[in-house]
């Protein structure tokens, strides 16, 4: 069965090998560079599930292999 719990910003940068402040800035200041979120809490927080992030990772690091 896939993951399917929902992520805040901090356990997707761990889940994707990234500090939270890089995630964090990514959000901010770059559009588009993290996936669209699954949800958002009670305050307005982004939330991904694990279905989200996993094929949008992988799809990201295959794009950055030199060849």
């Amino acid at each position: 069965m896939p993951d399917d719990r929902l992520h805040t910003v901090a356990q997707l940068a761990r889940r994707i090998g990234l500090s939270d402040g890089r995630v964090r800035a990514m959000l901010a200041k770059t559009p588009g560079a993290l996936p669209v979120p699954d949800e958002f809490d009670a305050d307005g927080h982004p939330l991904w599930r694990a279905t989200t992030v996993d094929p949008w990772h992988r799809k990201r690091t295959r794009s950055k292999v030199a060849f």
